[in-house]
């Protein structure tokens, strides 16, 4: 692709695409988003991507590559047993029944059955793909944008190279990664668009067959999946692989393990061997009439030549020419008894001799040529020459060749054709040999081959094509090979991907012949297939990015639950910490028991803590009895602490009730029945304070922290003060102060 055709910036993009009718262009947009979404939700009405099955017993996920070829169904199981490792766990290849085909009515049905022999009742995912001629793959360049946006901008590039119909083709992309084109980051994309036609009906083929499609890709995928499996080494540079199938043929370039470009060719085997037959059946024809006019000069005896126009359709069939292409012919058979000629020999004429009779050309041996002008009187006559190509064998009956039998002359060593035997057309040539007869359409194949090459490699950022592989029947056919090579002068070899020498390979024997190894080829590299790696026309961007929407919020739960899980954790450390320390208290307790000798029974201490109770109740007892002459006796000894000043108490009420516990702590928390009522005593004091004005309420104060800093006292509360005049003092402070006694 041009670089002078990408798109070098967003705002570019969306004017290629808009134009300048911008209300018309987002109408189209959200058009096709409306489709997109009913097309995606009916997908997934009718086929919903499942996840990798499991196979009972192994717990490996084991593939099925399905092909359809020209006669027969291939199948090729292989199980995953790490990133880059796989192991093949069979094929096989079951011919068609007579009358059955991929689009028969009972194809289901053998389909089913071919399958269930091959699976064995194990759960398989099946892959498959559809034909060449119904995908079109494209490699493009779109301007970095956000992963939302990048859907929308490689539809629309896309689209804008190779304008298709949504509702007619499934599209779908993978990103390779991003490059620099002239200097501009873009992103690399691998695009590709399917007929709808051909994938529901494939879809629908293997539903009836009850072996539902995990993945549908297309064959240009089918060596980049043999790279990026690790089955095949990628290459370090660019290389070409040349599939040549029947009908087509397949260019498909690759850089690493990545597709870079595809192009497919209307030409195959069957047009070589169309120019086998032609070039066989001019040299066939040659040689025939060589050996007549040996015959004439031998024994000069007149030979009469009748038309037989009977003999026009063996000719015009075996050289697979029309009668619409050329001119007006006639056949002339030469009938003899007398010599050792074929029994019949065709040659083409086109004139007829309005004095001959119809139907009949005698033919007279010539006594001597006509005179030459002087000019060439020393030129020698020169006989017909022969066509190109290779003589035949010396053969008593030469025989022409169709369609049906040049395809086993070019095959043969295959082991895709029975093989020649005496007799046989073409019979004792060898691959070079046959292989001239086929040289003009070679030689077309090639220059399609250099065009395809010149094209990429002049593309900005291409490397040059270091190899060529051939895959296919012909990957084995060393003529075929050899001229690709020597005419674009780069190295050419076949891929094989059941080489001897590759070390995956050795679940399986490989098969011995060439035709089976080539014609299994595409079905071992779609048994390789995973979601990952392989463009899948059933798991498109859409569904992948509805999966990775599910993965990301799972991810997220997951997230938090380890969250949750690592704050139980901790909290149970904690706890255990807790436990441990409390075993030791309690370890540390029982020893001290053990000090004690042996524990005593229940009734002794009964006994013994009746005795502890009455002691503590007669402590009490006493306590009381002298808590009033202690109290004031405290009252006396603060008093006297606050000389000079005077604090004279004018009276003192005990106030026996049931009052609150004594003073709390300070240094520790007191369990909560320490705070419970119980009998005490309190005291309301009745006093004033003497001295200067100025100092007056700070001796209170004083007078008031030594009463609640005294041991005997608690919960000391001035509950009323004022200035009053006495006659002999003059000014005091007199007060109220309620306490309690501890």
């Amino acid at each position: 692709m041009n670089s002078r055709d990408e798109i070098s910036s967003t705002e570019k993009l969306l004017n290629v695409i808009r134009g300048e009718e911008e209300e018309e262009a987002s109408s189209k947009s959200a058009s096709r988003r409306n489709a997109s979404k009913q097309k995606s939700s009916s997908a997934k009405k009718k086929q919903k991507p499942s996840k990798p099955k499991k196979v009972r017993g192994g717990g490996k996920v084991v593939n099925v590559g399905v092909t359809f070829g020209r006669e027969r169904l291939v199948l090729v199981k292989a199980s995953q047993i790490s990133e880059k490792r796989w192991r093949t766990m069979g094929r096989k290849i079951v011919p068609y029944p007579v009358g059955v085909n991929p689009s028969s009515p009972d194809f289901a049905g053998f389909l089913r059955s071919s399958l269930s022999d091959f699976c064995s009742g194990s759960s398989v995912q099946v892959w498959a793909a559809v034909p060449s001629q119904s995908a079109d793959i494209r490699r493009i360049f779109v301007p970095k944008v956000g992963r939302d946006e990048l859907p929308e901008a490689v539809f629309w590039t896309f689209k804008k190279e190779s304008p298709f119909d949504d509702a007619k083709v499934v599209f779908d992309f993978q990103v390779e990664g991003e490059v620099r084109d002239s200097g501009v980051a873009k992103i690399a994309v691998i695009a590709y668009t399917a007929d709808r036609g051909e994938v529901n009906g494939l879809r629908d083929l293997f539903d009836k067959a009850g072996y539902p499609l995990t993945g549908l890709t297309a064959p240009p995928f089918f060596v980049q999946n043999l790279f990026r499996s690790g089955w095949l080494r990628a290459p370090d540079e660019a290389v070409a692989v040349l599939y040549v199938g029947d009908e087509r043929t397949r260019i498909d370039i690759f850089s690493g393990s990545n597709l870079v470009l595809t192009r497919g060719i209307k030409a195959g085997i069957h047009s070589l061997s169309e120019a086998l037959v032609e070039s066989y059946n001019e040299q066939w024809r040659y040689s025939t009439l060589h050996m007549a006019e040996q015959k004439e000069e031998d024994f000069g005896q007149e030979i009469t030549l009748e038309l037989s126009p009977e003999g026009m359709e063996s000719v015009s069939g075996a050289t697979g020419a029309s009668s619409q292409d050329s001119a007006p012919m006639q056949e002339l058979v030469i009938e003899s008894d007398s010599y050792d000629l074929p029994h019949e020999l065709t040659m083409e004429s086109s004139y007829q001799d309005e004095q001959t009779p119809e139907g009949v050309v005698e033919i007279s041996p010539v006594e001597e040529p006509p005179p030459l002008p002087d000019s060439a009187s020393e030129t020698p006559v020169s006989e017909t020459p022969a066509p190109a190509g290779p003589s035949f064998k010396e053969s008593k009956e030469p025989q022409s060749l169709d369609l049906e039998l040049a395809r086993r002359v070019l095959l043969w060593e295959t082991g895709e054709s029975p093989p020649l035997e005496s007799g046989d057309p073409g019979y004792g040539l060898s691959a070079e040999e046959v292989f001239d007869f086929t040289l003009s359409a070679a030689d077309r194949l090639v220059r399609q081959l250099e065009r395809t090459l010149t094209h990429f490699q002049n593309n900005p950022g291409s490397q040059r094509v270091s190899k060529i592989l051939v895959s296919g029947l012909l990957s084995s056919h060393a003529p075929f090979k050899n001229y690709i090579g020597e005419q674009l002068g780069i190295k050419s070899e076949g891929v094989d991907p059941w080489a001897p020498g590759l070390p995956l390979s050795s679940g399986d024997e490989p098969p011995t012949l060439e035709s089976e190894r080539a014609c299994t080829a595409p079905a071992l590299s779609l048994a390789l297939s995973t979601n990952e790696q392989t463009p899948n026309l059933l798991y498109t961007h859409e569904q992948r990015e509805a999966v990775d929407r599910v993965n990301s919020i799972n991810k997220m739960i997951i997230g938090v639950f380890l969250l949750l899980f690592i704050a139980a954790f901790g909290v149970y450390l904690v706890q255990e910490k807790a436990v441990d320390s409390r075993k030791a208290v309690i370890a540390g307790l029982n020893a001290e028991l053990k000090q004690f000798g042996a524990a005593k029974d229940i009734g002794q201490v009964l006994v013994e803590a009746s005795k502890v109770s009455k002691a503590y109740e007669n402590v009490v007892e006493n306590s009381m009895r002298f808590q009033s002459l202690a109290a004031l006796n405290e009252l006396a000894r603060v008093s006297r602490e606050m000389q000079p000043q005077r604090v004279e108490l004018l009276g003192v009420t005990v106030d026996f009730q049931v009052v609150g516990a004594g003073k709390k702590s300070k240094n520790s928390k007191m369990d909560e029945k320490e705070d419970a009522v119980k009998p005490g005593m309190g005291l309301v004091l009745e006093g004033v304070v003497i001295g200067r004005r100025d100092v007056l309420e700070a001796t209170l104060a004083t007078f008031w922290m030594h009463l609640d800093n005294s041991p005997l006292f608690s919960e000391a509360t001035i509950h009323k003060s004022e200035i009053q005049e006495y006659a002999d003092d003059g000014e005091v402070l007199h007060f109220f102060m309620k306490l309690n006694v501890a």
